[in-house]
């Protein structure tokens, strides 16, 4: 009971987590007159490797000082956040550049051929943080340790999820088909988008919308566009799916992420974790032997360009 607990409060968390809400909090830290870096605040985030998400983030931020409709307290000081070595890096407005020039300057903050000046002394690190993303990192550890990398399913029908993004906004399209192979239907589902894109966080990011289809219809088994087992902490999108929905999943990925081939092999760490079938890196998830997950994704691969394209397709119309 302790484990599903435990199962339950990760699967809700990662329905709400907001690391925009994360990352605009720790730059409302930064005082006036100081500055501070993409790469700290990542590091406040719990992983360096979010510094271009942090950009990213910063570049979306609705809140700037310069919004003139939006209370004091909840404006974000984006304008704060410099490059690593002091240069000023980008800003969103109409202005560009000089707007956040000139807010650094009216705080006191020298500016001289775009870079800070005195840029030691008025970096600001003192972050109050719960540093979230190393908190996921030990949830992958934790969960990974419930994969069943053997054949728990019966195949009355297979799923093939695909996620497209635009803006803040996620939609998620899965293709569902009987055992044969015919088209059975396409289930749809919307969200916001509450986290960027970080290699190997994107199953916090991809989530979400997937939770909310599977909400809708839940298939005999999944092909999920990602990694399962592929994966540094050996939890990919499939994996965390498959765990946490309690379904057989397998990855079938455009890119290889991690490891090495051999012939038509995936190796991770010397491992083998999966194989190359058609062009995608394919790996199980959840409940699904390695052998299993290269006959299923071969039996169906065509299905997931399929799922890529309604997604697409709903981000470009108005009907969501």
């Amino acid at each position: 009971m302790a484990k599903n607990n435990r199962k339950e409060c990760i699967h809700k968390r990662m329905r709400t987590l907001n690391l925009y809400e994360k990352c605009y909090d720790l730059v409302k830290q930064i005082p006036p007159g100081m500055v501070s870096t993409y790469g700290l605040i990542a590091e406040a985030l719990g992983d360096k490797i979010a510094a271009r998400a942090v950009g990213k983030m910063l570049g979306e931020n609705q809140r700037s000082f310069l919004r003139k409709d939006v209370p004091e307290e909840e404006k974000v000081p984006c304008h704060r956040v410099v490059k690593s070595d002091g240069a000023i890096g980008g800003f969103t407005s109409e202005g560009g550049v000089s707007d956040k020039i000139a807010l650094l300057c009216a705080e006191g903050v020298k500016i001289v051929d775009g870079i800070v000046q005195d840029f030691e002394t008025r970096v600001f690190t003192d972050f109050k943080t719960d540093y979230p993303l190393a908190r996921i990192r030990k949830e992958q550890e934790m969960l990974s340790r419930e994969i069943l990398i053997a054949d728990d399913y019966k195949l009355t029908d297979v799923g093939i999820v695909d996620v497209a993004y635009y803006g803040r906004k996620a939609f998620c399209a899965l293709v569902v088909l009987d055992a044969y192979g015919e088209k059975k239907g396409v289930f749809r589902a919307v969200c916001d988008v509450m986290f960027p894109y970080i290699p190997t966080y994107l199953a916090y990011r991809e989530l979400p919308p997937i939770f909310n289809v599977l909400d809708i219809y839940r298939p005999s088994i999944l092909i999920i566009d990602g990694n399962g087992i592929l994966h540094p902490r050996g939890m990919g999108i499939a994996s965390h799916v498959g765990v946490l929905a309690e379904i057989p999943a397998i990855g079938a990925a455009k890119s290889l992420l991690t490891g090495e081939l051999r012939d038509d092999k995936i190796l991770l760490d010397g491992k083998h974790v999966g194989y190359v079938v058609e062009k995608y890196f394919v790996s199980p998830g959840h409940r699904v032997s390695i052998e299993s997950a290269r006959e299923l994704v071969k039996r169906f691969h065509t299905y997931i360009r399929e799922a890529h394209r309604e997604a697409g397709r709903m981000k470009s119309t108005s009907d969501f």
